[in-house]
């Protein structure tokens, strides 16, 4: 207990010189302990331990170790000129977020700069998380022009960005589908040392031709090792498969790869390297994340998703994967207005693999609700062998320490800060290592909710795997135990984004020879929504289990091949991976082909037009029209989507002789529906953006029809007319007040 007391001691006596100042990130505050706990001649020489350098996302730079960092910063009082005195190079401004580098050295005196409001950096939690798929959302008739289409739709003239890790540049879905022109517009691997970075950043090597990505052949192994999780992600959302059944969504897109960097810093950047290339071609893009994290509050109030609200626009979408811990009880809301003290039960992965450290549990209260929490370990006859104390929020803790029973090291930490600036809430976050039987307890008192979830840390980087929480243990039920649950469960920032559409997963559907339908179910694996801060996530579900696409031929265990083809003496193979990692370029892919038929969409308008054509059948139940917390809004239909976004630009839908009118369009209290030349037309539906159908015409002459809307709230609706034949046709209705 004495280690432990002197522990917070002194980190109080540090954190003085913080106060009034900027507020570091618990991640960031890990990063200090960590560093200032190295051997005094460790940190003097430079030579770092690797674990700490890629846990942290160090890298080395002219002689000096730098960090990745966001900035949150006040406008009106910060000023570039005033960082450089500490060394920083500066990267990508945001409006109020600033990207940065900055010495090793000048971790803590970056807090003092004027006008820094909020500085993350350190430990960032980011890991990643087709023949059938594109045959269950109906791509393959609008990438073939059937129907309705007035032409095929494949992504020309799009953009398709894709932040991952693990790509082969030689592989040949990266051509069109012609094998003649290369389609990877840009590389950055922020990973890769020794090459040319883009121009305004100091990280990373960019590769702006087909020859100099071909002579690079895969992006720097990183934590991850050499894989193919971004091959296949790529691969699905814009991936040719070259004459394969394997072909992508939007396969004649331009592609841009980003091995990135983990954290926000690296986000951040990408995310604007992308947007730059888009708008300097003139092209609509679609950022696709199949990534995750579990660190941050679940709200949408990260620096990320701050910047990516900042980026979005007409022809300027994200989308990303919902995550995949929906069989994992590992969240947990502790309800403290209505409990004095409540408790819950960590369960330890303790994972038979080299690199596992540990698990870790970033807690998030309540805005302006501080918590403690007191970390206790017991035995299996409920015999309480130490306690940590009760851990208070509002003294900023930070606490590292190990600890001896019978022989065995238990090594725990403990980092928080009071208020986070970006939502006011208090942050705590538990990393324990807990090689022993024994059982390691939480208990929380309080005000206000305490969200928490219970995820795996290895030696270099933090996984986004879940591990259960439970209310007790062999066969006892605290009093006052709270169990882990599968909810709140989508990640940051792709899983909560407001600004992102969220993609949860289902098995594709498959018709055994007699014509029974098989599968089509929810996939057990994707996550649950919704988010803290009330919002339904996902948005919509694509398919994600047994997708096949392409894989790299540098990944010496890809998996087991269902196809391949050979280029240039080469053979290149095809795999089947599930996830939601897999079922978010499926709905990128088809964003992709939205843009092409109108390329200033906005993010809304694509995400609301998903969600009104998503498709409803026996597996997915009657889903409400605010949503459902697994299935979103249902299941992702590329043709309607398409479809309905061709009406929106005003494209007339044609069914042999029959069309209609519609104005005015925008419209405030009524509109006028004509007929005239419309003369099978029977029925006629106002639908809202959520699916429902507010309003039916029926038996209608061929004259013009007038319809009071002075009762919808203003938004965009969609206009569906139904003829003889059971043909429909789709129009977008704008109400403005």
């Amino acid at each position: 207990m004495h280690r432990l007391i002197w522990g917070v001691f002194t980190f109080f006596l540090g954190f003085t010189a913080f106060a009034q100042q900027a507020v570091p990130s618990v991640s960031a505050k890990f990063l200090y302990t960590e560093y200032d706990k190295l051997p005094a001649t460790i940190r003097a020489s430079g030579d770092l331990p690797q674990n700490f350098v890629n846990r942290h996302a160090l890298h080395y730079r002219n002689g000096q170790w730098m960090i990745p960092a966001v900035l949150k910063v006040d406008v009106q009082r910060f000023r570039i000129a005033d960082l450089q005195n500490l060394g920083v190079t500066v990267g990508t401004i945001l409006n109020d977020l600033v990207s940065i580098e900055l010495p090793l050295d000048s971790r803590k005196r970056i807090l003092e700069v004027e006008g820094v409001i909020y500085v993350e950096m350190g430990a960032p939690g980011d890991a990643p998380a087709l023949d059938l798929a594109i045959a269950d959302v109906r791509a393959d008739s609008v990438k073939q022009g059937l129907g309705s289409m007035p032409q095929p739709f494949n992504g020309t003239g799009t953009v398709v960005g894709v932040i991952d890790w693990g790509f082969d540049f030689t592989h040949p879905t990266y051509y069109d589908t012609s094998g003649t022109r290369y389609r990877v517009a840009r590389v950055w691997d922020q990973n890769k040392v020794g090459g040319t970075p883009p121009a305004g950043f100091t990280y990373g090597t960019e590769y702006r031709t087909q020859a100099e990505m071909l002579a690079a052949g895969h992006d720097d192994p990183y934590t991850f090792g050499i894989g193919s999780h971004g091959m296949h992600t790529s691969g699905i959302a814009a991936g040719s498969g070259l004459g394969t059944r394997f072909e992508g969504l939007a396969s004649e897109a331009d592609l841009i790869l980003l091995p990135y960097r983990r954290g926000a810093a690296g986000l951040l950047d990408g995310m604007t390297y992308v947007r730059d290339y888009a708008n300097a071609e003139g092209k609509p893009f679609v950022f696709n994340m199949s990534t995750g994290s579990h660190l941050g509050p679940h709200d949408g109030t990260s620096l990320k998703n701050q910047a990516i609200t900042s980026i979005v626009g007409p022809g300027a979408v994200f989308v990303g994967s919902a995550g995949n811990n929906g069989q994992n009880n590992f969240h947990a809301k502790i309800d403290l207005d209505n409990l004095d003290t409540a408790l819950t039960v960590m369960q330890i992965a303790n994972m038979n693999r080299p690199d596992y450290w540990g698990n870790a549990l970033p807690m998030w209260g309540s805005a302006n609700a501080p918590f403690s929490v007191e970390l206790m370990l017991m035995t299996n006859t409920l015999d309480t062998v130490f306690s940590s104390g009760w851990i208070h929020s509002v003294d900023n803790p930070s606490v590292d320490s190990i600890i001896v029973i019978n022989g065995d090291s238990i090594h725990y930490k403990f980092e928080g800060i009071a208020s986070d600036p970006n939502n006011s809430k208090p942050n705590i976050r538990l990393e324990i290592q807990n090689p022993t039987s024994l059982r390691t307890v939480l208990r929380f008192t309080g005000s206000g909710e305490v969200h928490c979830w219970n995820i795996t840390r290895l030696e270099e980087r933090y996984t986004n795997w879940g591990s259960d929480l439970t209310a007790g243990y062999l066969g006892f039920t605290f009093p006052n135990g709270v169990a882990g649950d599968p909810d709140y469960g989508v990640g940051e920032p792709a899983g909560v984004g407001p600004r992102v559409i969220t993609v949860g997963a289902y098995k594709s559907r498959e018709f055994s020879t007699s014509g029974i339908p098989l599968f089509g179910n929810l996939a057990p694996f994707t996550s649950f929504g919704p988010t803290v801060d009330g919002r339904m996530k996902p948005d919509i579900a694509g398919p994600g289990v047994a997708v096949a696409s392409s894989v790299s031929s540098f990944d010496p265990s890809p998996g087991t091949s269902v196809g391949s083809v050979n280029w240039e003496g080469k053979t290149y193979n095809f795999v089947r991976f599930s996830g939601t990692s897999m079922s978010g370029p499926v709905v990128a892919g088809t964003v992709a082909l939205m843009l092409q038929a109108n390329p200033s969409m906005s993010w809304n308008h694509a995400r609301d037009i998903i969600k009104a054509t998503a498709r409803q059948d026996n597996q997915t139940g009657p889903i409400p029209s605010t949503g459902h917390h697994r299935w979103g809004w249902g299941k992702l239909d590329a043709y309607a989507a398409v479809e309905m976004v061709l009406a929106t630009v005003g494209a007339k839908r044609f069914y042999g002789t029959d069309r209609i009118s519609v104005y005015p369009n925008p419209a405030d209290m009524e509109i006028y529906i004509d007929l005239s030349e419309a003369t099978s037309v029977h029925r006629i539906e106002i639908i809202d953006a959520g699916g429902r159908v507010l309003r039916t015409m029926e038996n209608l002459s061929p004259a013009e029809q007038k319809l009071d809307v002075s009762q919808f709230k203003p938004g965009v609706y969609m206009l569906k007319t139904i003829d003889n034949a059971g043909r429909s046709s789709v129009y977008r209705l704008l109400i403005q007040r």
